[in-house]
């Protein structure tokens, strides 16, 4: 029972593998170590039906196990599509950090003919923009423009001198 357990627990973690994987190469590889360790499973004695069940799960079909007693790896989720986002960015520090963080991430910015300079476009699956890209790129923006501006203003009130970034009304 202890190299069933082994297994048992070899296969959730190559699921886990495969679901977290970003290339096909990838998910392929996590495929082919999944399959041969089903084939250990099956060696083992039908996959451990009852015992893994009682003890992993409700038997409502979240585990993976199945009432034949054999282990079914869940579908792959179908692969995201990538979708296009258009940044228009006002200042050249925005700009320049758009940049960097798409060309780190292997992503291609471009422009199309006709857009302003200060507009960015790029290709990603929508769940690396919100989870990555968009809280990254709000993070280091806010810090760079925070800095920028005291960095500014110390620099204005130092060669000037007094320095009121307030207009009054008229």
């Amino acid at each position: 029972m202890e190299e069933l357990e082994r297994l048992i627990d070899k296969i959730r973690k190559i699921q886990a593998l495969h679901d977290g994987a970003a290339t096909s190469g990838e998910r392929a590889a996590a495929a082919a170590a999944l399959g041969r360790l089903q084939e250990s499973l099956g060696r083992l004695g039908g996959g451990g039906g009852g015992h893994a069940q009682s003890r992993h799960g409700t038997g409502a079909g979240d585990t993976g196990w199945t009432r034949g007693r054999s282990w079914t790896a869940p579908p792959p989720p179908p692969p995201e599509r990538e979708k296009e986002y258009q940044f228009t960015l006002d200042n050249p520090w925005s700009y320049q950090l758009a940049l960097a963080l798409l060309r780190k991430a292997g992503l291609r910015p471009y422009r199309r003919k006709g857009q302003r300079r200060t507009t960015v476009m790029a290709r990603m699956r929508p769940s690396y923009f919100e989870e990555v890209f968009a809280p990254e790129f709000r993070k280091i923006d806010h810090l760079l423009y925070e800095y920028l501006t005291a960095t500014a203003d110390r620099v204005i009130s130092e060669a000037i001198g007094a320095f009121d970034a307030h207009v009054g009304e008229v």
